[in-house]
């Protein structure tokens, strides 16, 4: 069963061009709720408190990233799902990359995206896993910054008498969280609800 899957893979692979196979540069959009009802948009003030006890289920408008948050701590916008108190900016971002047909094509790793995110801020934090990342620091406005990137690839030796798997496919989910530090408090708490239940669905980009 999973040599047939790998093969199928394989062949599909195969047909694609150059210029399909090659998907580095990164999708970014700003999360939306799916599949639940609007939600009121009723702002959150900064003196209002959040219920850490009290959670709902969201997801981007592709599914393809999903978490709990507090209940009201979100709102639909028509930019998407965004966070009812504006100093609180969530992003994400999905990267895929085929066996490139360029061998000179740098090959897409969980390293790599964490570099890049690494890049314009102050890092205080990081942790590399083998299929996950963590960025934690302060931007250029000293506001706090924590990224984690969710990775998922497959290797084959299809066609391989030896040596290295051929390399199959990559896929990368990133979210990435902003706000000032003055509301660090409440705030490094919503991260760590959404962060420990956030899923990433690879199948869908």
């Amino acid at each position: 069963m999973i040599k047939a899957k790998i093969t199928l893979v394989s062949a599909l692979v195969s047909l694609m061009s150059c210029a399909e196979n090659s998907g580095k540069e990164g999708k970014e959009v700003i999360a939306e709720p799916g599949g639940q009802e609007q939600i009121d948009s009723t702002p959150i003030k900064a003196e209002d408190h959040i219920n850490f006890a009290n959670l709902e289920q969201y997801y981007t408008a592709d599914s393809v990233f999903s978490f709990v948050a507090p209940v009201g701590f979100f709102g639909v916008s028509e930019r998407g799902l965004l966070a009812k108190d504006g100093d609180f900016v969530m992003t994400t971002k999905t990267y895929a990359q085929l066996y490139p047909c360029d061998p000179e094509e740098k090959i897409l790793t969980l390293k790599s995206i964490q570099a890049e995110y690494m890049r314009d801020i102050k890092v205080t934090y990081k942790s590399l896993k083998p299929d996950f990342f963590v960025v934690s620091g302060l931007d250029t406005q000293d506001r706090i910054v924590y990224v984690k990137g969710d990775y998922e690839e497959m290797r084959s030796m299809q066609g391989r008498d030896e040596g290295e798997p051929a390399h199959i496919w990559s896929k990368a989910g990133v979210i990435r969280f902003s706000y000032p530090q003055e509301k660090k408090a409440d705030f490094n708490r919503v991260v760590e609800i959404i962060s420990n239940s956030l899923r990433v669905n690879h199948d869908l980009f």
